[in-house]
């Protein structure tokens, strides 16, 4: 199976069989000891995890900087604790090759809602979150690219 990682604010983890079929998300605003016992429970029939390689922005505050990357952090020390193979995409990448347009003037929340939108169509039949729809579509990057 391939885990979908978003580490971002409002991460979480989405887990894709090889047709293609959810088969478990956690959020990260679980506590930590939550999301482990699930990664450690799954971690056997995970043959890979795309992490979305994600670094602070300008203008972004130090609080805010540290706690993005406390959580890429905490994201990337799991899984490799749990033996996974982890493999970094950035944003631009993922999306292009999802066909998700550039964000471009959108807004962020604007540019959320299109990925929610592109993961309901590629999901239908589960309801989907703008915390959840990275970390799927992450997933079908890596499900799609045979990584």
């Amino acid at each position: 199976m391939i885990l979908g990682c978003d580490p971002g604010r409002s991460g979480c983890l989405a887990l894709l069989s090889p047709s293609g079929a959810v088969e478990g998300m956690i959020r990260l605003a679980s506590t930590e000891r939550e999301v482990w016992d699930w990664l450690e429970e799954r971690a056997g029939h995970v043959s890979l995890a795309v992490l979305e390689k994600v670094q602070g922005f300008r203008g972004q505050a130090a609080g805010a900087s540290f706690k993005f990357g406390q959580s890429y952090g905490f994201c990337r020390g799991i899984l490799i604790a749990a033996r996974v193979r982890v493999e970094g995409v950035t944003p631009a990448v993922w999306q292009r090759a999802l066909s998700i347009p550039k964000r471009g003037a959108k807004s962020k929340a604007q540019h959320k809602a299109v990925l929610r939108g592109r993961a309901q169509e590629m999901f239908p039949g589960v309801k989907i979150t703008n915390a959840e729809a990275d970390a799927l579509l992450l997933a079908e990057y890596g499900r799609r690219r045979g990584l």
